[in-house]
């Protein structure tokens, strides 16, 4: 009973956080969508010319010892770079996800906060206490 006596009352404050998660959701989704895009760019023209100038190494390095007794310690020279790069380019990637912040993580902060009013409010803990306000400014008065 206590709960449905709640709802008119808080209706409006109901619509305006509802408009307000909009807003912020939209702004969330524009910041990332403009980092990704920014940071997709970057990635893309890195590896379009790291491909191209370690192509080019590769082969200037076999062409360069095909004809000697080298031949196979040039290539698994080659093969045990790409490895060890590949290692330090996974490390890189998991200490870059571990420092940035989840996606959407202020419209979950927002959202656990209202959630925990919300409850508040229709436990009737917020009606008890604001009339538990006036008593304790009375008696210290």
């Amino acid at each position: 009973m206590r709960g449905s006596s709640v709802l008119p009352r808080t209706g409006s404050l109901l619509l305006q956080h509802i408009a307000a998660y909009a807003d912020l959701l939209t702004q969330e989704l524009a910041h990332s969508r403009d980092a990704i895009r920014l940071r997709l760019n970057g990635l893309l023209l890195l590896a379009a010319s790291l491909t191209g100038a370690t192509t080019m190494l590769c082969v200037a390095i076999v062409v360069a010892n095909w004809d000697t007794p080298r031949r196979m310690t040039a290539i698994y020279a080659l093969l045990a770079g790409f490895l060890g790069l590949a290692a330090v380019a996974g490390s890189y990637v998991r200490k870059l996800r571990r420092h940035q912040p989840p996606p959407f993580a202020r419209l979950r902060r927002e959202w656990q906060l209202d959630r925990e009013l919300l409850a508040n409010l229709l436990s009737g803990r917020s009606e008890q206490q604001s009339q538990e306000a006036p008593e304790s400014n009375e008696r210290g008065g």
